[in-house]
């Protein structure tokens, strides 16, 4: 629930986000704040694919995660999850990590549900950073 009483359901939230084949995992945040915020871990493979039909050199997945081109594609398909979600439910930040989510990992169970304690832990600064 977030700070203004608004129930979600991170799962809806999180499958319109992974709708982008860029996008492998996703994890909605947003409890105890006034707005939604994601993170999102990409395809490895969709990335690849991606940085060769744009020219760009493939480097490692973290240096792609904070590559300007590829965060503007990002975006505009947040703003395109965000349409069919309720305007309480949408995202209005959201951080690229730059490693890959495994399944069975700390991360995400074998099942690829997050582990949103997990993912809190690690991604605390990325977390706060969205909120300050």
């Amino acid at each position: 629930m977030t700070k203004d009483g608004h129930r979600f359901d991170p799962i809806d939230i999180e499958r319109a986000l992974c709708s982008d084949p860029l996008v492998a995992h996703a994890a909605a945040s947003g409890t105890g704040h006034s707005y939604v915020t994601a993170l999102l871990a990409l395809n490895p493979t969709a990335v690849a694919d991606w940085a060769d039909e744009n020219g760009l050199a493939h480097g490692s997945l973290a240096d792609l995660a904070h590559n300007d081109e590829l965060i503007k594609t990002v975006a505009l398909s947040i703003a395109y999850a965000n349409r069919d979600l309720p305007a309480e439910q949408r995202v209005r930040a959201f951080t690229v990590v730059g490693e890959e989510w495994l399944r069975g990992s700390d991360l995400l169970s074998f099942d690829s549900v997050p582990d949103r304690d997990a993912i809190g832990n690690r991604y605390a600064a990325d977390l706060a950073a969205m909120y300050a």
